[in-house]
């Protein structure tokens, strides 16, 4: 029987046991006592005994009630009532002593799933009853560090979904829980790893790291103390370990620190409580404590063969920098050098090897430490400026746009880089010219001329270009008396072409000023074309040809790709027998012009080629509007005047007088007629 507690029942004291047992079928309630028995000899005996009733017989049945409870027993029993062997819960009875007893069936309970075996913490709940089966929480529980291995009523036995509800499992079951195991890596980070005497441990990576597997989440034993084998570095004390590869201090649980940043002797760290996951790996990296100090870095000491160059022209300000080893390199100083850009410090450990750039982001080892400190383990590196070579009217399509170039001091000469950023011929830029209706004259470099005083002006050649280009130095005159040399040097460089005109060939340049241009197509369309537009190319803006012939180009806007006359008219020009309109917002087209060779400007009506280069524009006068006349006013001498009437032609200026009409044309206020007759009205209007 189990859940005992007490009524009462008048003066009596009964226990009530509530049994997890459904009503029997009969009710008919068997009742089993333990009890013990005072033998001869002081013995104890203990029965398994029937319930006995008032009459004094044994009977192992009570009756059961609707409720599912008996009436209240008394039992006759000079015993020790007792729960278990050897346990008496009750003094000796005399018979003149009752004690009395009741029983409840109570099949449904509550029965309760536990985090761990002491019961405290519930995790869930639910109703069971006694002979049906089991169900369990569908919800897997977790802690961490553990896997749970099912839900357990004792030590030795699982509770399980399916499992028959028995009365002897109790009210409460508690999770089993295995802890979970992971494997430790230790790293060296930067140091050695030990490949021998491991103990329990075993190569990772060999030197590098070492490891051991089946550490269990809760371990105790696994630990390792200050001063371990298993790693080290040379210049180094191990502080402890971090999760972190480049933490400066080590984890608090992985630390052979004390609270001052001392290091304890002997001091251990368990190995417990590093993973949740089990079967996972954990990296602890080592920590180290490095020696720090000074370098100076000498800026004279420079990659390139640059033995021309003094020291005294490269500026650097602070030539000390700070290390720590296992450190990062950081900022580093930057020496100058008159055009040239300063690419960086570079090193290198052993004389054979080759120079290795030092990066901010690379982290100061011994072995680095060593070579920067030793005679040109650490040099500057410098690279020449690039500048742009930039062609002005140069012709040919190879000198058309600017092209970058490095004059490298440390290699004399030019080198010359496309766009692609490729070294190309420097010689290929230097192509003999051409340009329609010109004849090539020379060139000039950055607006110098080769001979500025000669009696005719000397150019530069493409020798003298070759020349420029390869690091020579060319020669120009700046007075008849002084001449000069230079090289090209820390600027941008403009090659400007010199032409004259040809005059076996005839070019007419022509100026549309971005007018709109209508035409009628073979179809009757009318079609405009913008400035903008693609179609603008056919009607040419540099018409060549012979001298006296007619002009003509190659429109093709009628339908065919042969030769088109070109007339210049007022209203625009006529392509063969095809009318075109030159429009501008705005604007009134005023006709065609060109300039004469003292700058005046006059009509442009030939039809012709003529000898040389003629440049004809388009000439537009703004749109105005006329405005009337007012306030006129007539004074007694016949002189007419009045405001207003700006933007007209002409004004037309009317006298009338004994019904004869005189007028005239003028320009402006005032006009004068001949005389007026005093005393006599006119009517005068403008």
């Amino acid at each position: 029987m189990r859940e005992q507690y007490y009524i009462t029942d008048g003066d009596r004291y009964a226990i009530v046991y509530t049994v997890r047992d459904k009503i029997p079928e009969d009710r008919k309630a068997e009742v089993h006592f333990l009890w013990v028995y005072l033998g001869d000899q002081n013995q104890v005996h203990v029965y398994d005994k029937p319930f006995m009733d008032s009459d004094g017989n044994y009977t192992e049945w009570i009756d059961v009630n609707e409720d599912g409870s008996t009436d209240i027993h008394e039992i006759y029993d000079n015993c020790y009532q007792v729960t278990n062997y050897g346990e008496p819960v009750m003094t000796k009875k005399s018979v003149a002593t009752s004690y009395y007893i009741k029983v409840v069936f109570n099949p449904v309970y509550t029965h309760s799933f536990c985090e761990d075996a002491d019961g405290k913490t519930v995790l869930f709940t639910q109703e069971e009853t006694v002979g049906e089966k089991y169900t369990v929480p569908s919800e897997i529980p977790e802690k961490e560090g553990y896997k749970f291995a099912g839900w357990y009523i004792d030590e030795n036995t699982q509770l399980y979904a399916g499992m028959t509800v028995e009365k002897a499992h109790g009210t409460k079951a508690y999770a089993k829980w295995n802890p979970i195991n992971y494997t430790v890596k230790l790293d060296a980070n930067g140091g050695t790893a030990a490949t021998s005497d491991l103990g329990d441990w075993s190569i990772s990576n060999y030197g590098t790291s070492v490891q051991q597997g089946s550490i269990a989440y809760d371990t105790t034993d696994k630990t390792i103390s200050q001063g371990t084998n298993l790693v080290k570095r040379d210049g180094y004390d191990l502080l402890g370990f971090s999760t972190d590869k480049n933490a400066a201090v080590p984890d608090e649980n992985l630390s052979f620190l004390d609270e001052d940043g001392n290091i304890l002797d002997g001091k251990e760290i368990t190995l417990d409580k590093l993973a949740t996951k089990d079967g996972s790996t954990v990296n602890l990296y080592a920590v180290w404590r490095a020696e720090s100090g000074e370098i100076t870095l000498d800026p004279s000491r420079i990659l390139n063969d640059v033995s021309y160059l003094k020291s005294s022209v490269i500026v650097l300000e602070n030539n000390k920098i700070k290390y720590t080893i296992g450190s990062k390199v950081g900022e580093l100083p930057v020496p100058e050098l008159k055009g040239h850009t300063f690419e960086g410090w570079y090193y290198k450990i052993n004389p054979t090897d080759e120079y290795t750039k030092l990066t901010a982001d690379m982290t100061f080892t011994k072995e680095l430490v060593e070579a920067m400190k030793k005679v040109g383990g650490v040099v500057s590196n410098f690279t020449a400026n690039k500048y742009a070579i930039n062609y002005d009217d140069c012709g040919t399509d190879n000198n058309t746009s600017a092209v970058k170039f490095e004059f490298n001091t440390f290699v004399k000469g030019l080198r010359v880089l496309n766009s692609d950023g490729k070294y190309i011929d420097y010689e290929t830029l230097i192509a003999e010219p051409e340009k329609e209706g010109y004849k090539f004259v020379g060139y000039t470099i950055n607006g110098i001329v080769k001979n500025d005083f000669a009696e005719t002006k000397e150019y530069f050649t493409a020798d003298d270009i070759k020349k420029f280009f390869a690091g020579d130095e060319i020669s120009y005159n700046t007075s008849a008396a002084k001449s000069e040399n230079f090289v090209i040097g820390a600027e941008d460089v403009t090659i400007k072409g010199i032409w004259k005109v040809d005059e076996t060939k005839s070019i007419i340049n022509v100026d549309y000023d971005n007018a709109v241009i209508s035409y009628k197509n073979a179809k009757g369309t009318t079609i405009t074309v913008k400035p903008t537009s693609s179609s603008y190319e056919k009607f040419p803006s540099s018409i060549i040809g012979t001298p006296e012939e007619r002009i003509s180009a190659k429109c093709e806007i009628d339908g065919d790709d042969g030769m088109d006359n070109i007339t210049f008219t007022d209203y625009g020009f006529d392509v063969d027998d095809t009318e075109c309109t030159l429009s501008k917002d705005g604007y009134v087209f005023k006709g065609w012009f060109t300039k004469d060779a003292d700058g005046k400007e006059i009509a442009f009506t030939s039809t012709k080629f003529t000898s040389g280069v003629t440049n004809v524009y388009a000439k537009w006068e703004a749109e105005s509007k006329l405005t009337a006349p007012e306030n006129v006013a007539v004074s007694a001498d016949g002189t007419v005047s009045w405001n207003g009437g700006e933007n007209a032609a002409y004004f037309r200026v009317y006298k009338v007088y004994n019904g004869i009409t005189k007028n005239a044309k003028t320009t402006s206020s005032p006009y004068t007629f001949q005389s007026l007759v005093s005393g006599v009205e006119h009517e005068i209007y403008v």
